[in-house]
């Protein structure tokens, strides 16, 4: 039977794995304003589309890309046949 040190430092271990895998090697601004900024000097360098979020793990904030748009496939339109083939 487990003991609840031990259930609780197994617990503690997998939020550190998260937060690690989260926000490991993002740089933590205090501040929406200051992670903004810098956002929007990214944007005008790389010429991307990037966006700031407030992380729950480190309780600060990161900036990156948006979360990526589910496409689904429609029925696309038929292009006219050329002449003389069917």
């Amino acid at each position: 039977m487990a003991s609840k040190r031990g259930i609780r430092r197994k617990e503690e271990r997998k939020q550190r794995i998260r937060r690690q895998k989260k926000c490991g090697n993002k740089i933590r601004y205090s501040s929406l304003q200051e992670a903004k900024s810098v956002a929007y000097h990214m944007r005008k360098e790389k010429k991307e589309i990037l966006t700031t979020y407030h992380c729950p793990f480190c309780d600060g904030f990161h900036y990156g890309h948006p979360p990526a748009k589910r496409y689904y496939y429609t029925r696309r339109k038929r292009k006219p046949l050329a002449r003389g083939h069917r």
